[in-house]
């Protein structure tokens, strides 16, 4: 198993990996001495996750058309297709990982979130834009 040291106030960074957990412990004292405890460690599965729910913590957003087009139009998309009447594709270029923002259009509206792109469940879809509508009407 991997241990890795992450610096708190950037938990998507992994600072550095290790084989044992005692190697990290030690290094991470080392980070930590005469400080506030900025440097935290984990496992790797775990920093994978943590990362995950980071990256994909903020709710789908309603954009402009004008940052739609911007986005269709500086790389080519990836995934583009129309799956329930929402018609959506992914950026080309990623964030992290599989990571990367994905774009929706669906009845005039337009909206963006960031995804991963190799779990359909976190991509926008009719569903998630209807859910985001209901919230907005009861703000």
């Amino acid at each position: 198993m991997d241990w890795v040291i992450i610096d708190t106030s950037k938990p998507i960074t992994c600072w550095d990996i290790f084989k044992s957990e005692s190697g990290a412990m030690e290094k991470c004292a080392q980070l930590n001495f005469d400080r506030e405890e900025t440097y935290k460690v984990m496992t790797w599965e775990e920093f994978k996750q943590n990362r995950r729910d980071i990256i994909l913590s903020d709710p789908i957003k309603e954009i402009t058309e004008d940052e739609w087009m911007e986005a269709l139009e500086c790389l080519p998309p990836y995934k583009w297709e129309q799956v329930d009447g929402v018609n959506r594709f992914m950026m080309s270029e990623f964030y992290t990982a599989g990571f990367t923002e994905m774009y929706a259009r669906y009845n005039g509206k337009h909206y963006s979130k960031m995804v991963d792109s190799t779990d359909d469940s976190t991509w926008i879809s009719k569903e998630m834009i209807d859910e985001h509508s209901r919230n907005c009407s009861l703000a």
